[in-house]
């Protein structure tokens, strides 16, 4: 989950701020590319609608915000 504002008073407690590196895809899906900071990042999917409803493109400070079970790591 993407947002562009702090929230607090979640379930989910990781908040993590970020940078918006870059949006790939067409269609329905968008994959995000996002700075979590020097030297590590990480990519988000998102429907296209969410993107346009966040008004998202590169640059852009967002907040990843995930319950540790939905990660997946690859290294």
């Amino acid at each position: 989950m993407i947002a562009t504002e702090d929230v607090a008073h979640l379930s989910a407690r990781n908040r993590i701020p970020a940078e918006l590196l870059e949006i790939q895809g067409s269609g329905r899906e968008r994959l995000l590319h996002v700075k979590l900071q020097p030297g590590l990042e990480a990519s988000v999917e998102l429907t296209r609608q969410a993107v346009v409803d966040l008004e998202l493109s590169p640059g852009r400070k967002v907040f990843l915000i995930c319950k540790s079970t939905a990660l997946t790591l690859w290294s």
